[in-house]
């Protein structure tokens, strides 16, 4: 009798064990998925720390930097945008436009936005279920010149 109750209490434990290690796995897999912060650059910008994050039913995107690269001022406009590509459908995440009096565009804030999580095929979509992310900028440069750059994400 105290055999079978010391195999009893044993297999307990290691049932316990390895169940706490794979809820710690979960709980650790499912914080990194919900959020995501990366970086990203193009020829002439850089985007920093640029952030995605799902929590209940919305999605936010933003709170990047965004850097201009190259010598020189530009002119008083810039537009940017964050797609998501999920299962070939490009989805906008964020946008912003800038107008201002300054031609010294370096250290832009993207600003932010939440949504509603988007729906793809009839089901709410998940950080992995993002195939690609990455911005589009566009600009006047000082010629007067509309530029516009895709800003690759990784």
């Amino acid at each position: 009798m105290k055999r079978n109750s010391f195999i009893f209490v044993i297999t307990s434990l290691l049932v316990l064990l390895i169940t706490g290690c794979e809820m710690e796995e979960l709980s650790k897999e499912k914080e990194q998925i919900q959020r995501n912060s990366f970086n990203g650059y193009s020829k002439y910008w850089s985007l920093n720390e640029y952030e995605l994050k799902i929590e209940d039913n919305e999605i936010f995107a933003g709170n990047g930097e965004l850097q201009y690269k190259a010598e020189g001022n530009i002119t008083d406009y810039i537009s940017f945008k964050m797609i998501a590509v999920i299962n070939d459908e490009k989805v906008e995440l964020q946008g912003m436009k800038n107008v201002s009096s300054v031609s010294n565009f370096n250290n832009i804030e993207t600003g932010s936005a939440t949504q509603e999580i988007p729906m793809i095929k009839g089901e709410e979509i998940r950080l992995t279920d993002i195939d690609d992310y990455y911005g589009i900028i566009e600009w006047m440069s000082s010629e007067g010149k509309r530029k516009s750059e895709k800003i690759n994400t990784f």
